[in-house]
């Protein structure tokens, strides 16, 4: 089976990351961190796959642990 190679790009300009927080939150909603699912973490940076128009947030201690070095999973 042949894996698909998907290019992300990690957002971590605060002032995207705090418009989108804001604009989520108008809506009544709470961004969660999508690595560890911790309610209360500050959520630091968007993992974006732009070809599906998908993102995932992502905290401070789950952005530590993303392998910058190689391939994203």
């Amino acid at each position: 089976m042949m894996a698909d190679f998907l290019d992300l790009e990690l957002v971590d300009d605060r002032e995207i990351v705090a418009a989108l927080a804001a604009e989520t939150s108008s809506f009544g909603r709470l961004l969660i961190c999508h690595g560890c699912g911790d309610v209360e973490a500050l959520i630091v940076a968007f993992l974006v796959l732009e070809q599906e128009e998908k993102a995932w947030p992502l905290c401070g201690r789950c952005v530590r642990m993303l392998p910058f070095q190689g391939a994203v999973t």
